[in-house]
């Protein structure tokens, strides 16, 4: 073979651009999380598994997991405090936060939810325990699923 090998790519911190915006900070959060974590392993811990949602005139909106990650990322060793210094550091503003938590993981539809041991329940019960479809798909398709690859039978009482 002819020369050297190309390098293989390193990923640096990004370009800065001229107006910092959501998207910077989405395509660039891992990046960001990478530096928090050389700086303060404890800040990562808390950070690592937010989102950003958005950015506007100077105030980071992030998505936390919990309302338990909001408290920790407040309190924790200055979590916040480390992570405004990375990204002065990276995107050259000095950010604000608001912090918002996931939505109950019951409001995710996910996959679908079989619920175990449904015969424990007295048949007066019934009523209660028919709740809304999770998901906005076609439900001929989630109940195809739910027959035909989970062998679950349709509760007795559903139209």
């Amino acid at each position: 073979g002819q020369g050297a090998a190309p390098r293989p790519e390193v990923r640096e911190a990004p370009a800065r651009p001229a107006e910092i915006s959501a998207s910077y900070f989405k395509a660039n959060w891992q990046i960001i999380l990478d530096q928090l974590a050389k700086q303060s392993r404890s800040a990562w811990a808390v950070a690592f598994t937010s989102k950003v949602i958005d950015y506007d005139n100077e105030v980071l909106t992030l998505l936390f997991q919990s309302q338990k990650d909001v408290e920790a990322f407040k309190n924790a060793g200055g979590a916040a405090e480390v992570l405004r210094s990375v990204i002065k550091e990276l995107a050259g503003v000095s950010v604000k936060y608001r912090a918002k938590v996931a939505d109950a993981p019951s409001k995710v539809a996910k996959a679908p939810v079989i619920e175990p041991n449904t015969e424990d329940f007295s048949d007066d019960n019934e009523e209660e325990l028919k709740t809304e479809p999770i998901s906005q798909a076609d439900p001929r398709t989630g109940e195809f699923i739910l027959r035909e690859v989970l062998g679950a039978k349709p509760i007795k009482g559903d139209k």
